[in-house]
């Protein structure tokens, strides 16, 4: 059976790097995220702008079901794969969170949490949000709320509120490991 594997945490973390790294540590496993639904269907997205403007769009609850979709559709691709291990960047967590910030309905969002199949591991990646702020080169606005101004002051407001929305996630199964440890220490404390 798959081993189902969360890394998660706010945007700058390090989610991405960490699980490219763990991929290729950890044998006969593969990467799901939201950026493969995307780039299947180019002939909607041509590129992330693309899909940041497309996701402007639309209301919190809306962009709930487009980006349960996306999350969904990588997460699946992975699974038909034979990798024992899938390591899944985000989850629903890193997009329900900032859509339940933005105003979409809490119960609406737990529905289709329930839908998503169950994992065997969440890490959360904890860094400070300043520091999470360091590691980011550009924003981009879906980072600040979709704020008119990207800055630093309306990243950290947004990844603030961000923060706050883990409560509605959180369970006895996540697992929080700091930030500054490197991919072989968080390595060491994943369950396999």
């Amino acid at each position: 059976m798959q081993k189902l594997i969360v890394i998660t945490g706010i945007d700058g973390a390090g989610k991405t790097t960490l699980i490219e790294s763990l991929s290729k540590k950890v044998p006969n496993s593969i990467i799901a995220n939201v950026w493969q639904s995307f780039g299947a269907n180019q002939q909607l997205f041509k590129s992330k702008a693309h899909v940041y403007e497309y996701m402007r769009s639309l209301t919190p609850n809306s962009r709930v079901l487009f980006l349960a979709h996306a999350v969904r559709y990588g997460l699946e691709k992975a699974m038909k794969s034979n990798a024992e291990t899938i390591f899944i960047d985000g989850y629903y967590f890193k997009y329900f969170g900032p859509e339940l910030a933005l105003g979409a309905d809490l119960n609406f969002v737990k529905e289709i949490m329930n839908s998503f199949p169950k994992v065997n591991q969440v890490i959360c990646i904890e860094v400070p949000i300043e520091k999470a702020l360091e590691r980011k080169g550009e924003f981009t606005d879906y980072e600040c709320g979709f704020n008119a101004e990207l800055s630093p002051k309306t990243f950290v407001d947004f990844q603030t509120k961000v923060l706050a929305q883990r409560k509605h996630f959180e369970t006895e199964q996540w697992q929080y490991v700091d930030g500054s440890l490197t991919p072989n220490a968080i390595l060491d404390l994943m369950l396999f």
